[in-house]
């Protein structure tokens, strides 16, 4: 997982106005609850959720089928100074590029990436926070057994 998770990251990593990318470990609770520091905004934070088990499919590789990867995107500006108290559209054109930067999104080991649903969270204090969810299927090779003293190849 820690390959897809670098590869997300690195496709994420070209949005230029993005500050901070990270594994998702409920940042957003720990920061309300003055439990964990805060960091810039805006941020992405990135889940791979799990739910379904994976599958062997030979060689030490597993397959997990569907994955669901979930994009937090985190904004804090919530007054763009225009004029219009307690509103900033910028988050929505933030979340417009992530989803053009992941939607067809086909790292190594992975299917076509394709946005399922869109949430937004309204559970924090100063902040937009919303949640894309992604997805895909993964071939996990971590474990991938030598077969004759040499490294197998990735079943297709």
């Amino acid at each position: 997982m820690r390959t897809l998770y670098t590869l997300i990251k690195a496709q994420l990593a070209l949005l230029a106005n993005i500050k901070h990318i990270a594994v998702y470990n409920d940042q957003l609770g720990l920061v309300d609850n003055r439990t964990s520091v805060s960091y810039p905004y805006p941020a992405i934070f990135i889940e791979m959720v799990t739910d379904i088990p994976a599958r062997s499919v030979g060689n030490g590789v597993q397959l997990y089928e569907p994955l669901d990867i979930r994009i937090h995107i985190v904004y804090e500006q919530l007054d763009s100074q225009l004029g219009t108290l307690d509103e900033n559209l910028d988050v929505l054109d933030l979340k417009d590029l992530v989803y053009q930067n992941l939607q067809m999104f086909e790292p190594n080991g992975a299917s076509t990436f394709f946005r399922i649903s869109e949430v937004q969270d309204y559970e924090h204090s100063n902040i937009y926070h919303y949640i894309q969810t992604y997805r895909t299927t993964y071939l996990d090779a971590a474990m991938i057994l030598p077969v004759g003293g040499v490294p197998a190849v990735l079943p297709i």
